[in-house]
């Protein structure tokens, strides 16, 4: 593979919808129960990410949970979601949802290896994809405006391409206010963030997450946007800021750098410079690896309609679930899933959940013959991954990926807010030999990560027994931090019992 610079790196965001910054090695509490303690019953709604690190890391504390799993969909992995693509004769796998892993995100790298998967390493890009050879990807970045590129970079194969690519970007951007100064804000942050792991490893517990944003000490990249921390107060460049911050941000989150929290941009940001990996055959596959090795049973196409909290006179806590019409009792629930006004709550107190709002996004991925004439280039210089950074643009994409060209064949993959007309396709394909689509709604892929006062809560622990393991999303929404997530509500639950 070849080697990237910390400014060519940050070509590898595109798709980071889960990019993440853990890099401490975890450690697992092992935790002593009597052989002959009674059985728990737990419930997890949900076999994402979230759902399935809280059974796998309930299954590594103790042999004593009955937990039954309730999925609504017909598939475990939640938001991580991969398809075969015919190309060339023969089929790729590309994520349509979740893509990426990084090699500091111990959680989910622990438990790949833990689970014997196979993980393929990548450079570029979101991931190079099953079958496609690595020699076939030039890499590239465009920021395009709809209109025209208004910055390309190309890597090159040498030291002097790359040197030549480096100063480019720097003569654009700028010296001393443009990305060496923007990626030295984002580490200290970052480090501060670092510090979780090691309280966790330590016994650290958190009952929502306010107490872990107190815990790392970093209420002040809450309350302030990303445009206000890198440009008005730190002074970073406008054309960095708007371009390629921007760029970054909508593709990650689909939030322009004025409305999206500091954190989110830095943590876009600060994967650029990690190595990235993928699970051989698609990320969902490690979450059912999750899930299955702990043997619990596993519902799906079953969706929870209500949650009844139930007290008896010996003030034990109970709760009824009901779904398909049919109702079961448990003594533990767990969330792992997004609350969109889908379950109804008796007994509950619903204020303590505040409430996340999703991005809807709609991903096509297309096999064909990309058009010379949309981009104004020869194909074979069309930067493999193209920003959009802004809202007022009339491009019809937010983002627009090269996996593979051969042949006079490209594997794309376009990100968009709203689906992609026949017409807009028919502008930038002269052939189309497949096409595929995925509608991320109800919910988005990815929440509003919006400012926040240190009024917010995003409350876990609801009540007793009750939790909410996606209440982490409204400070960081990676495939890792619901790991992470899912990790401290198992340790909720063991210290409840």
């Amino acid at each position: 593979m070849k080697q990237i610079t910390v400014f060519s790196q940050l070509i590898m965001i595109v798709g980071c919808i889960y990019a993440s910054l853990i890099q401490n090695q975890q450690t697992f509490k092992n935790n002593e129960f009597s052989t002959e303690s009674p059985r728990i019953s737990v419930a997890v709604i949900g076999a994402g990410s979230a759902g399935a690190s809280t059974v796998y890391y309930l299954n590594s504390y103790s042999k004593l949970f009955d937990v039954t799993v309730f999925e609504a969909s017909d598939r475990i992995g939640g938001r991580a979601h991969a398809i075969k693509v015919p190309v060339n004769n023969s089929f790729v796998t590309i994520e349509m949802g979740a893509s990426i892993i990084a090699q500091t995100n111990t959680h989910l790298l622990n438990a790949t290896l833990a689970l014997g998967l196979q993980n393929v390493s990548s450079d570029w890009n979101e991931l190079i994809p099953d079958g496609v050879d690595p020699e076939s990807i030039d890499g590239g970045i465009g920021i395009w405006n709809g209109e025209k590129f208004v910055f390309i970079q190309k890597p090159g194969k040498g030291w002097m391409d790359r040197w030549v690519s480096n100063v480019k970007l720097l003569w654009r951007y700028g010296f001393l206010n443009g990305p060496v100064k923007a990626m030295k804000l984002v580490d200290a942050p970052v480090q501060k963030y670092l510090k979780l792991y090691d309280k966790m490893n330590s016994g650290a517990i958190y009952s929502s997450v306010s107490s872990i944003v107190n815990a790392v000490d970093l209420w002040d990249t809450l309350g302030i946007s990303a445009y206000t921390f890198f440009r008005e107060v730190n002074k970073i460049s406008e054309a960095f800021v708007r371009e390629f911050i921007g760029g970054v941000t909508i593709v990650t989150y689909s939030q322009e750098v004025d409305e999206i929290v500091s954190l989110g941009a830095m943590i876009s940001m600060y994967s650029a410079n990690t190595a990235l990996f993928k699970v051989k055959g698609g990320n969902s596959r490690l979450f059912e690896e999750m899930i299955t090795s702990a043997k619990p049973t596993v519902l799906l196409n079953s969706r929870v309609d209500s949650v009844n909290r139930v007290v008896s006179s010996s003030n034990r806590t109970t709760y009824l679930l009901t779904t398909n019409g049919v109702t079961q009792e448990f003594d533990v629930v767990v969330i792992a899933a997004p609350l969109t006004g889908s379950i109804n709550f008796d007994n509950v107190d619903t204020s303590v959940i505040e409430p996340i709002s999703y991005i809807n996004l709609h991903v096509t991925v297309v096999v064909g013959s990309l058009s010379s004439t949309y981009f104004n280039l020869p194909v074979d210089k069309i930067p493999h991954t193209i920003m959009v950074p802004s809202y007022n643009r009339t491009s019809p994409f937010t983002s627009f990926s090269i996996y593979h060209s051969a042949n006079g064949t490209q594997v794309v993959k376009i990100f968009s807010l709203q689906k992609m007309k026949k017409a807009s396709l028919s502008q930038i394909f002269t052939e189309i030999q497949f096409l595929r689509r995925v509608v991320w709604d109800k919910p988005g892929p990815y929440p509003y990560l919006n400012v926040k006062g240190k009024e917010w809560k995003g409350q876990i622990e609801i009540a007793d027994g009750l939790y909410y393991v996606n209440a982490m999303e409204g400070f960081l929404s990676t495939m890792e931090t619901e790991s992470v997530a899912g990790r401290n509500v198992a340790n909720l639950i063991l210290k409840r019992y």
